[in-house]
């Protein structure tokens, strides 16, 4: 249920950061989305989308695309962009929330760092629902995040009281918008501390 995208860019996305995302029309019609940038490569300036079968639209995608069709991005937008602090975090990714996510994964496997004090809860109804599972697996491994799949079908959904935030804890979250809600109805953190974007998914 979700399509990998690479679109080459001429003149690439000189300011684009982990995290990120643009607006991508890939048929004028249909105007344009909002999608995370999965991965970008400087060097062959190709940016990768990881587009969620969410709507009629992106259900039929799959079939209405062909290599080498025209796309418009604009972009990089957003300030999801991972922090260089020392500092305890909690990574909350819901369905295909999980997308910046792994941008911010690879970017860290690509120079080399570690972030030992994050942990990242992957919320999704089911097991099979889980999206790039054994890459995502192996980039935490590599970054020393601590990977916590919180599968409602089994565990039931996230609790924010069993969350082990502290006075000095950043939340970082995209997923539903429901979700986001209740993250900040239930977490007593002081301003600034919770990060998410103000975007939906289309």
């Amino acid at each position: 249920g979700v399509l990998e995208l690479d679109v080459a860019l001429p003149q690439g996305l000189p300011n684009y950061q982990p995290g990120q995302f643009a607006r991508l029309t890939l048929h004028p019609d249909e105007g344009s989305h909002p999608f995370t940038i999965l991965h970008y490569d400087a060097a062959t300036r190709v940016a990768r989308f990881a587009i969620k079968a969410l709507g009629d639209y992106t259900r039929r995608l799959p079939g209405l695309l062909q290599p080498g069709d025209a796309a418009v991005v604009e972009g990089p937008y957003g300030c999801f962009t991972s922090s260089d602090k020392d500092q305890p975090e909690l990574w909350i990714a819901g369905g295909i929330g999980i997308a910046p996510f792994i941008a911010w994964l690879e970017a860290l496997a690509e120079q080399g760092q570690t972030r030992e004090r994050a942990r990242l809860y992957y919320c999704i109804r089911y097991a099979e629902n889980a999206i790039f599972s054994e890459r995502l697996a192996e980039l935490c491994r590599r970054a020393g995040v601590a990977l916590i799949p919180v599968i409602s079908s089994q565990h039931g959904r996230l609790n924010p009281d069993d969350l082990p935030v502290t006075a000095d804890t950043h939340v970082w979250f995209c997923g539903p918008e429901k979700m986001r809600d209740m993250l900040k109805q239930r977490l007593a953190l002081p301003a600034g501390q919770l990060h998410y974007e103000l975007f939906e998914f289309r």
